[in-house]
């Protein structure tokens, strides 16, 4: 008979594969989206534009647009170039169809059914240069979680 004792604190464990973009790749760089699956929904009239890649500073890789900085040394941004390039004085004529798409980041996680306590956590900022209230824009973000042993998601 064989027994096993348990002694100190329970054991955490990151279900999530390369949650804060830190992860090195094969390279042995950090800042990436490894383990992640990116989507981009395709538009007849264009395509979606944009695509997630990783934030390191203050301002966003593509067009130099002022952003918070990451909590730690990156994390994932949905980002696109300019078609005309801004001032210097962070002017932006670019029209809102040239930033229009639907582009996910996602990835499955299995969480076991032994699972006492579970917390998840999301930090997300939003830049938009067409108004929050303005209804032609339609700006949506959705976390979704699924039970596979059930045909719907639950939405958030």
């Amino acid at each position: 008979m064989t027994t096993f004792t348990v002694v100190g604190p329970l054991e955490q464990v990151n279900l999530v594969n390369n949650g804060d973009f830190e992860k090195l790749d094969l390279s042995t760089e950090a800042g990436n989206i490894l383990g992640w699956q990116a989507f981009k929904l395709a538009d007849p009239s264009g395509g979606s534009h944009g695509q997630w890649n990783t934030q390191t500073g203050a301002a966003a890789r593509s067009a130099a647009w002022p952003v918070p900085f990451p909590n730690g040394d990156n994390r994932a941004m949905l980002d696109e170039a300019d078609l005309a390039p801004a001032d210097p004085f962070f002017n932006n004529f670019n029209p809102p169809s040239t930033y229009a798409g639907s582009n996910v980041l996602y990835q499955d996680i299995f969480i076991p059914n032994t699972t006492a306590a579970l917390d998840l956590s999301l930090q997300l900022y939003v830049n938009s240069f067409a108004p929050f209230t303005d209804a032609s824009q339609n700006h949506r973000w959705t976390i979704a979680r699924h039970d596979p042993t059930s045909r719907s998601a639950s939405t958030s």
